[in-house]
């Protein structure tokens, strides 16, 4: 990974991210610029591009706030916030449109006090609001540039722009808002950034709420759709411990801590249904060079098997979509990680020459001319459109028939006459 750390007034903070990114394993380097001024912008792209043969991904948190009664707002202020929030945003966004590599992500930030209409927030508020429309429209203006524009809205976060000036019973009163009945972290926000800068090539032209108020904004849950996951390519011994662990942070935290957050609703509620897009390379037929992705995947696939049981007494209803390999119509081989341990990695191309173009080229045979991925989501339309205690455990979606649904229809089976062995049978259905 290599980053480009922006910063317009305080190096120091910016020599931190940077020495942090290199704990990390990767590279950085920091480098000042006006973000209002077209020719800084300019530049610092120029030396980015130079520096690392181009641009994949940007990600726009620069902002300033300046809260007051509208009435009582020196315009001074306004415009102060205009020049960094709107200015500022749209002249980075039009330096990314142009260099941003196909393939890649501009990630800009809104808000959610665009819905939450706070006092004191209007001036804020209205230039975060042109963010979003910058932002949804970019995202049109660029099709067929396979390039994804989003914003992420934070809700109140735990950072230095949020807690400046506010006492303890205003930061106490903020954190009570969200059903998890905390502030967000910003942690919290970067998984989000993460998400939508590689894995979710398929969310476009959105903002992302991430408020941890999912409730408050839709009045309550039905249904969790989990479909984070990266896939990595290469041998495995090649693949670095730290690896592993993120492919499993990836496909399978990811997993646990959406979960958490959701599922004490869903219980409250007695009624609910959990969705989660496995692979058929937990059952099916698996080619070497992708361990650490099996792996993860497996590890999701065994969650969700429990989570079914235990959540059946509380009317809560699971279902696991099973896609095959879809070698078209996605950029999931494309956007594959590989091994960070390149020597290791020569060493078995003196064995596995040409190993993964083999493998590509022969699944892509195995698969129909006419395999499309979009079946996927319309599978899981389907699942949630059935009524409850009719949806099926499993939905096999594979183009290659690498052999999976026959194996899972086995273990399924096998889980089934244990359950009966063990007097548990309720817990292979939801209770009414």
């Amino acid at each position: 990974m290599s980053v480009i750390v922006h910063y317009a007034g305080n190096p120091d903070r910016a020599k931190e991210t940077v020495a942090a990114i290199e704990r990390a394993g990767g590279t950085a380097t920091a480098l000042q610029a006006d973000i209002a001024d077209e020719a800084e912008v300019a530049a610092l792209f120029d030396h980015t591009e130079a520096a690392y043969d181009g641009i994949d991904v940007l990600v726009n948190t620069a902002g300033i706030m300046l809260l007051s009664p509208l009435a009582e707002l020196d315009l001074a202020d306004f415009d102060r916030m205009h020049r960094t929030n709107v200015r500022g945003t749209f002249i980075v966004s039009q330096q990314a449109a142009r260099r941003v590599r196909s393939g890649g992500a501009i990630i800009n930030f809104s808000t959610t006090i665009t819905k939450l209409a706070l006092p004191t927030y209007s001036a804020y508020a209205a230039t975060k609001g042109a963010v979003d429309a910058l932002t949804l429209i970019l995202a049109k203006e660029l099709r067929g540039r396979d390039i994804t524009v989003n914003a992420v809205a934070p809700g109140p976060t735990a950072t230095p722009l949020f807690l400046q000036g506010k006492d303890q019973a205003t930061v106490d009163h903020m954190a009570s808002m969200a059903p998890l009945e905390r502030l967000g972290q910003p942690e919290d926000i970067a998984e989000t950034v993460a998400f939508l800068a590689d894995p979710a090539r398929w969310v476009n032209g959105q903002v992302l709420y991430a408020n941890g108020q999912i409730l408050k904004q839709a009045g309550r849950l039905d249904v969790v759709v989990h479909n984070a996951g990266h896939m990595v390519l290469g041998p495995t011994e090649a693949f670095t411990p730290e690896q592993l662990a993120a492919v499993y942070d990836t496909n399978v935290l990811s997993t646990q801590r959406v979960n958490r957050a959701a599922l004490p609703h869903l219980r409250a509620q007695r009624d609910g249904l959990v969705v989660l897009v496995g692979s058929t390379s937990t059952r099916g037929g698996t080619p070497p060079y992708l361990g650490p992705y099996f792996a993860a995947k497996a590890a999701e696939d065994s969650l969700a098997v429990s989570y079914a049981a235990e959540l059946a007494r509380f009317g809560i209803e699971t279902t696991i979509i099973v896609p095959g390999s879809f070698t078209a119509g996605t950029k999931h081989f494309a956007n594959a990680g590989h091994p960070d341990d390149t020597a290791t990695a020569t060493a078995y191309e003196s064995e596995y020459a040409g190993l993964m173009d083999q493998i590509g080229a022969k699944l892509a045979e195995l698969a129909p001319a006419d395999a499309d991925p979009t079946q996927i989501a319309r599978e899981i339309v389907a699942v949630v459109g059935t009524p409850k205690g009719s949806r099926p455990f499993r939905v096999h979606v594979d183009p290659a028939d690498d052999g999976a649904e026959r194996v899972n229809a086995l273990g399924d089976q096998v889980r089934e006459q244990f359950y009966a062995r063990i007097e548990l049978t309720d817990l292979l259905h939801p209770s009414s």
